[in-house]
């Protein structure tokens, strides 16, 4: 489509090895693009990771491609381009290989599938902000078959699922630790199944099927038969309007997260520990962006994935004013840059990636901007809670 990114093209040309990609949108044809005019816009470095990765045979080798990864956003960063599109970059690598992973993972297999499916990937990997150490976050939707073929059938994909799992782990994907995992029978259902289980999760509106509730919404699918996620999606948003309850527990979880700002304006860090006088980008910064646009767009039927198009969609739809708006998404792109900062430099160092952040080791100017991006969360706070204040239960 329009909006799709120039490495999704030149990903999609390799790998089907075309020079010609057609552009639509509302499903109508609205152009061509073709290989010598991607090559044009593109720098030689996506070209030689998406070839990497086509032509990789083993999770090893595609290992060796992610082992790269830190080096390519340090250098994206030091060239000075958006943290923002090096994330947007960076995420569609993680899905290349998450689909390689699986093709691989496919081969081992002794025959094709025998149902139409659709591999998704959730999280940051569904909303597209992976930035470099994330876990495994996915699940399988199986076309619909008799019960009698389920031992069968189930366990063909049951082996499939655990043959991926153990290539993501190889290849430097950590196991989710909540075990979003298709090799999960929670996350591997057949079509009428998966129906079923939202209804449950949404009947039932606990701390942990809200978190799945959650995880669908931010959910892309990856490969295989899109109609069947696109079916599945589509029913969650509607039926999901029917349960405000539901969307007020997502926002009461937004609203327990504290901003980590004190009096005049003091970073609140960790206390003690082996992270004191640190703080945590992700739990502490990112995380009130993301819900944030979440919750506001599940409240009003929002299908949008990622957070700066839920923010952007907010927008157009008067829901959020342009300033606020474009506070949020200042605050989003700020963050983003110090998280990848932060974590090429645990890189450089030879530390274990994550997102702790010791704010007295910034300059003057990033800790302002930090400030910055942590006051805007906060009006983003009240915005939310304003909008909640006049949800009918």
């Amino acid at each position: 489509s329009p909006k799709d990114k120039v490495y999704r093209a030149l990903s999609l040309l390799a790998r089907y090895g075309i020079k010609h990609l057609p552009v639509v949108e509302g499903g109508k044809l609205v152009g061509i693009v073709t290989l010598r005019h991607l090559l044009r816009l593109a720098h030689q470095e996506p070209l030689l990771i998406i070839g990497k990765i086509e032509l990789a045979q083993s999770a090893e080798e595609l290992a060796e491609v992610k082992a790269e990864l830190p080096a390519m956003v340090a250098n994206r960063l030091s060239a000075g381009i958006s943290a923002v599109d090096t994330m947007t970059m960076l995420s569609l690598i993680h899905q290349d290989l998450h689909r390689r992973a699986f093709e691989l993972a496919l081969k081992e297999m002794p025959e094709a599938p025998p149902v139409p499916y659709c591999l998704f990937v959730t999280g940051s990997h569904g909303r597209g902000e992976a930035l470099l150490a994330p876990d495994q976050d996915h699940g399988l939707i199986i076309a619909d078959y008799p019960d009698a073929h389920y031992e069968k059938i189930d366990g063909y994909f049951r082996e499939l699922a655990t043959k991926f799992g153990q290539n993501l782990e190889k290849i430097g994907y950590p196991r989710c630790p909540g075990y979003i995992m298709s090799e999960n029978p929670l996350w591997r259902k057949r079509y009428q199944e998966w129906l079923k289980q939202f209804l449950i999760w949404l009947e039932l509106a606990s701390y942990h099927t809200v978190r799945y509730l959650t995880l669908v919404f931010d959910a892309a699918p990856l490969m295989g038969d899109f109609p069947l996620f696109f079916g599945l999606k589509r029913f969650f948003l509607e039926k999901i309007q029917e349960y405000h309850n539901v969307i007020r527990q997502m926002f009461e979880e937004e609203a327990g997260h504290k901003v980590p700002l004190g009096m005049f304006n003091k970073f609140i860090v960790e206390k003690e520990g082996p992270h004191k006088g640190q703080l945590h980008l992700k739990r502490s910064g990112l995380i009130f962006v993301v819900e944030a646009a979440r919750v506001l767009s599940l409240k009003e039927g929002i299908a949008e994935v990622s957070t700066l198009d839920r923010i952007k969609a907010l927008k157009e739809r008067h829901l959020i004013s342009a300033q606020d708006a474009e506070y949020a998404e200042h605050a989003f792109h700020i963050l983003v840059h110090y998280a990848l900062q932060t974590q090429v430099q645990h890189w450089q160092k030879g530390e274990p990636i994550s997102y702790w952040l010791n704010p007295q080791e910034l300059s003057a100017h990033d800790r302002d901007m930090l400030r910055y991006a942590f006051q805007a969360i906060k009006r983003l706070k009240d915005l939310v809670e304003s909008a909640f204040g006049y949800l009918i239960l």
